[in-house]
C-alpha cells in the first residue's frame, strides 16, 4: 500500500488535471448526408486534431454534391445504410454501439432526423453529450399539419430537452 502525503496529493491533482487539459476530445458528426467542402465537411477536415478527434457517421453513402471521401485524409467514417424511417429502429442500435466502440464524448447530430436518432442511441449507449445542430427553419410546419405535426413537434422537443446544446446557424432559427 503506498501512502501520499499532502505534497504528493497536490502533485497527484495537478498531474490528473494537465492530463486532462491534453485529452483529445472525441466528437462524432452524425447526419444524412455529407457533401465535401460543406459547413459539416469542413469543421470535420480543419478542426484542431490535437485537440478533437473528428469522426463522420452518415444514414446513406450517397451525397447528393460531391463525396467528402475521408478516407483520403484518414478520417473516419460509418455508413449507418438507413434509406428509410423503417430501418431507423437497427439504425439506432447500430449508432449506440458505434458510439461505445469509438468511445465519442460528443455526439453532433444535423437536421431533424439526426437529432432523433442521436438522442435514442446516445440514450441507449449512455455515453455520449448530444449537441444538436438545427439546420433547418420551418420544414415541419410546411410538411405536416394537424395530429402529425403535433408528434412531430413533440419528438423535438423531447430531444431538445435532452440534448446538452442546440447550435442555429441564424436568429430567424433561434426564435423557434
Amino acid at each position: 500500500m503506498v501512502t501520499l502525503v499532502e505534497g504528493d496529493r497536490r502533485t497527484a491533482l495537478r498531474e490528473e488535471v494537465a492530463t486532462e487539459r491534453r485529452r483529445v476530445i472525441r466528437v462524432l458528426h452524425l447526419a444524412h448526408v455529407i457533401n465535401r467542402h460543406d459547413f459539416i465537411d469542413t469543421v470535420i477536415r480543419f478542426s484542431d486534431r490535437n485537440r478533437f478527434f473528428m469522426a463522420a457517421c452518415t444514414l446513406t453513402d450517397r451525397s447528393n454534391i460531391e463525396p467528402p471521401r475521408y478516407e483520403e485524409d484518414g478520417i473516419p467514417q460509418h455508413v449507418l445504410g438507413s434509406d428509410s424511417r423503417l430501418q431507423y429502429p437497427s439504425a439506432i442500435v447500430r449508432l449506440s454501439r458505434l458510439l461505445r466502440k469509438w468511445d465519442v464524448d460528443i455526439l453532433h447530430t444535423h437536421h431533424y432526423d439526426g437529432a432523433v436518432l442521436g438522442v435514442l442511441a446516445a440514450e441507449l449507449a449512455g455515453t455520449s453529450r448530444v449537441i444538436i445542430g438545427r439546420h433547418y427553419h420551418d420544414e415541419l410546419y410546411l410538411a405536416a399539419s394537424g395530429a402529425k405535426l403535433r408528434v412531430l413537434l413533440a419528438v423535438e422537443a423531447f430531444c431538445n430537452r435532452r440534448a446538452r446544446a442546440i447550435v442555429v446557424p441564424a436568429m430567424p432559427i433561434r426564435g423557434l
